[in-house]
C-alpha cells in the first residue's frame, strides 16, 4: 500500500453533524479526496442516536451513553465508503476508532471486531489490508 503525502492539510470531517443531519458521505468524500491523508473508522449506534437527538444530548454525553462504537456495531456501511475510497484512489491508513466505556465495551474485544469487519469491507474492494 502506497502512504499518504505529508503536504496534505489535515481537517477533520463527520458524517453526523450538531445540526441533526447526516451529512452525505459520497459528496465530502468525492469534493476533498485529495485532502484525506487518514481515515478513522468508527460506527454509530441507531438506538442511542435516536434517544440523544431527542433529549439533545451533548456530545460528551452522547459518549457516555454509548452513542459510538467499533465498525460493523452500528448502521454505517462501510462496505460501500470503502468502495467509495477505492474509487478516489485513496491509499492511506485506515483506523479503527471506537469512543466506548472501557466497562461496557472491553477495548481489545471491540477493537478486534472492528478490524475484522474493516478488514472484510476494505478488502471486498480490493484493498490489501494487513493488520
Amino acid at each position: 500500500m502506497k502512504t499518504t503525502h505529508s503536504s496534505r492539510s489535515q481537517s477533520h470531517a463527520t458524517a453526523v453533524t450538531r445540526s441533526k443531519k447526516l451529512a452525505d458521505a459520497d459528496t465530502l468524500t468525492r469534493r476533498h479526496a485529495d485532502r484525506i491523508a487518514l481515515v478513522h473508522c468508527k460506527d454509530v449506534r441507531p438506538e442511542v442516536l435516536k434517544r440523544v437527538r431527542q433529549r439533545d444530548t451533548s456530545l460528551p454525553l452522547a459518549v457516555q451513553d454509548g452513542v459510538f462504537t467499533v465498525p460493523g456495531d452500528g448502521f454505517i456501511d462501510f462496505y460501500a465508503f470503502a468502495r467509495l475510497l477505492g474509487e478516489v484512489g485513496y491509499t492511506g491508513w485506515i483506523v479503527v476508532e471506537a469512543e466506548q466505556d472501557p466497562v461496557k465495551a472491553p477495548p481489545l474485544e471491540y477493537s478486534r471486531m472492528g478490524l475484522r469487519h474493516l478488514a472484510a469491507a476494505f478488502g471486498s474492494a480490493g484493498y490489501v489490508f494487513a493488520p
